[in-house]
């Protein structure tokens, strides 16, 4: 819900239960929302705690226990995988990436098209 310039959460009888206090937010995805502030996108918990601090360029909601998560490297904006407690478990080498769904997930690379697993071993490319 927003408030003026900034979102919260209410939950389904329509009660506050996160205060707005985020200059963006995402719907909850396995108990985690996407939040941004203004050091960044983050996460929160249904508790309203911060659970991934915001310092991500962009994200997306988590699939089944990652979120893929874009980060400024050397070579420009590139996308990764997150665990819950944000710790790179993919590293932000991909051009664009898609929510893990039975665990592998379609993504780009500079050199093409490319399927990765959770550990992002490349099992397809083009």
């Amino acid at each position: 819900m927003r408030d003026g310039d900034t979102w919260g959460f209410i939950n389904r009888q329509g009660a506050l239960c996160i205060g707005a206090a985020w200059r963006d937010a995402r719907p909850f995805s396995e108990g985690l929302a996407p939040v941004r502030s203004d050091a960044g996108w983050g996460f929160v918990g249904s508790d309203g705690r911060v659970a991934v601090p915001p310092r991500f360029a962009l994200v997306q909601g988590f699939s089944e226990g990652l979120a893929a998560a874009q980060w400024l490297t050397p070579s420009g904006l590139r996308w990764g995988y997150i665990a819950r407690d944000g710790r790179w478990v993919v590293p932000p080498r991909l051009r664009w990436t898609t929510p893990m769904r039975g665990g592998l997930a379609v993504a780009a690379s500079d050199n093409g098209a490319l399927v990765v697993n959770r550990a992002g071993v490349v099992v397809f490319s083009t």
